[in-house]
């Protein structure tokens, strides 16, 4: 259930393959705002230039109440490592608390984002325990 992007130098590695300019982190960032809702603990959106806040997949921060998460990011530190306000935000790299695909206390899946919103339309039919040969648009 923690939910963390990909690195954005990643992206940049990819994009330098020819024919995949277009999968620099620039060009996906988009993307990865338009798809989640960030809330914060009180319950709010929380989108900004690095975050969405109005998309299908809900994302909260995974609570760190326990003084074992307060050890950890010390330890990290003490070693050297820096600590970051949001791993998936302006800078990734370095500890800080996780998101988390949760809401309302629930695993919020793929599915719930985008599948249960549309079981009802004509043209979709779902079967599952079945392959398929092909699809239809």
């Amino acid at each position: 259930m923690i939910f963390q992007r990909g690195n954005p130098m990643d992206y940049e590695r990819w994009a330098a393959d020819a024919g995949m300019e277009t999968w620099d982190f620039r060009h996906c960032l988009p993307y990865f705002k338009r798809m989640e809702s960030r809330h914060l603990e009180d319950g709010s959106p929380a989108g900004d230039d690095w975050r969405g806040g109005e998309g299908p997949l809900h994302l909260e921060r995974g609570r760190c109440d326990n003084p074992l998460f307060g050890a950890f990011f010390e330890a990290a530190q003490q070693a050297g490592y820096p600590l970051t306000d949001d791993v998936n935000g302006y800078r990734q790299e370095g500890f800080a608390p996780f998101d988390r695909n949760v809401k309302n206390g629930r695993r919020w899946s793929a599915a719930r984002a985008y599948l249960h919103p549309v079981l009802d339309r004509k043209n979709l039919t779902v079967q599952t325990f079945a392959f398929a040969t092909r699809v239809l648009f």
